[in-house]
């Protein structure tokens, strides 16, 4: 695992550059409508961009450690590519929103097939299911790392803004690329497994809800209600179909 990591675990030149160009285009979007409370403010806006630089790179350098590290696990060699149909859709939409819809995806993820590395699995070759597993563990990190700087928050006394930011773009950016939309996260998962893409989507959506309507931030609930939603998806509708 350590060769792998040596080897493969680094950003290629091609994919730093989708990586900085995302970072950009997203940090731009989530802080586009705070240049300013009453006025046009170029240092506020400037301020709160670099802010915003800092929290989504953070953010989406975990989604994509938490991948590439699963990936080289089971032996195939990630790449993350840079999806610009979607950041160009999510930039226009903010600007003709004037910054009230924030549509914020992630890159597209691919995997390749490492032969050496592979010796010895079963289902030698890539599958679709391996691929979800992958896939999934983006939103996942993005979860649990909203989880810690939130208690990483309240225990050393961050600035509550500060964490607040961090804080909703992780969930942000882990729900969004739970949409069944190719190349999103979610459309590797669904298309995988469905069981893994109800348990996944139901956690997450079920941490967002019970933060924002019930003030409970436990990620301990929102894998009972994933696995819940596992079931009763499985009970009612996969077990018929298979």
């Amino acid at each position: 695992m350590r060769d792998k990591i040596q080897r493969y675990g680094w950003f290629q030149q091609e994919e730093w550059r989708g990586f900085l160009i995302t970072v950009l285009v997203l940090a731009i979007i989530f802080s586009f409508d705070e240049w300013g409370s009453t006025s046009f403010e170029v240092s506020e806006g400037f301020a709160n961009l670099l802010l915003a630089i800092l929290i989504v790179s953070l953010a989406v350098a975990v989604h994509h450690a938490a991948q590439r590290l699963l990936a080289l696990w089971y032996g195939f060699r990630p790449e993350h590519i840079l999806w610009w149909q979607g950041l160009t859709f999510s930039a226009v939409l903010t600007v003709f929103s004037n910054g009230n819809i924030k549509f914020l995806p992630g890159s597209a993820l691919m995997i390749h097939h490492m032969p050496t590395h592979r010796l010895g699995f079963y289902r030698y070759g890539p599958n679709f299911k391996t691929f979800a597993s992958i896939a999934a563990v983006g939103p996942g990190a993005n979860l649990v790392l909203a989880g810690i700087l939130r208690i990483a928050g309240e225990a050393t006394g961050l600035p509550p803004e500060l964490v607040g930011k961090a804080y909703a773009f992780n969930l942000l950016f882990a729900a969004y690329n739970l949409l069944p939309f190719p190349p999103l996260d979610g459309s590797r998962i669904f298309y995988g497994s469905r069981l893994l893409y109800v348990f996944v989507v139901s956690a997450i959506l079920g941490y967002i809800v019970l933060a924002l309507a019930v003030g409970i931030r436990s990620i301990i609930l929102a894998v009972l209600i994933g696995a819940v939603a596992w079931f009763l998806f499985y009970v009612v509708f996969e077990r018929e179909w298979s």
